[in-house]
């Protein structure tokens, strides 16, 4: 096992990698407070997509820090499968239509930095938890259960308008066209990496107590 996975997996740097996540969450759920004044209660679970990524992600570490053996467990995987498209296709989407934004204008204000830079790190750590340091495992059907949440999402958010506020509303033709096609290839890439995820995951012990 490799000097980084076994950094990743330490028990210490796990508990910090959760509470990082748990102050996203407060913090997204305090950015979306306006909009979610603003849509009816039965539309709430599809506005605050990012926190929602992070909250998936949280359960899953939560999950592998509590339980022995964790992946043998069908809803460990299934918040595994979770986390790992919802971070990436959402950390995706904000960076792609933020800096689609900045080559038209060729300015962004600073927070809009800090949030390219926040969900970056959401695809990061997707990955260093899937292929270098394989935490969230799943199986393909897990992953096909995580794709059709994502698709559902976006049929809620571009039908009945609950999606993020852009900071252009002139790019919500290309938006609506694009968010499917990051939800499609999101999936695509975890279902090629399933095999190669699942065999990691083998290779590696259980999170030190150090």
């Amino acid at each position: 096992m490799n000097r980084l996975a076994t950094f990743l997996l330490r028990r210490d740097v796990l508990f910090f990698v959760l509470a990082f996540n748990i102050v996203g969450i407060l913090f997204g759920f305090t950015w979306y407070r306006g909009q979610l004044a603003r849509t009816s209660t039965l539309f709430w679970p599809f506005v605050p997509d990012s926190p929602v990524s992070a909250f998936f992600f949280a359960v899953a570490l939560t999950l592998w820090l509590a339980q022995k053996n964790a992946s043998r467990h069908a809803i460990y995987r299934l918040f595994g499968a979770l986390s790992a498209t919802w971070l990436v296709k959402y950390g995706l989407w904000c960076d792609i239509v933020l800096l689609t934004q900045f080559s038209h204008t060729l300015w962004l204000p600073l927070e809009a930095w800090l949030l390219i830079i926040s969900h970056t790190g959401m695809i990061a750590e997707a990955f260093l938890y899937t292929l270098f340091a394989p935490l969230l495992t799943f199986e393909k059907g897990e992953l096909f259960v995580a794709g059709a949440t994502l698709f559902v999402n976006d049929y809620v958010d571009y039908v009945y308008g609950v999606f993020p506020y852009l900071p252009d509303h002139n790019m919500l033709p290309f938006v609506t066209v694009a968010t499917p096609l990051m939800t499609l290839a999101t999936v695509s890439l975890f279902y090629r990496l399933t095999p190669q995820c699942k065999r990691r995951q083998r290779e590696n012990p259980s999170p030190s107590t150090s």
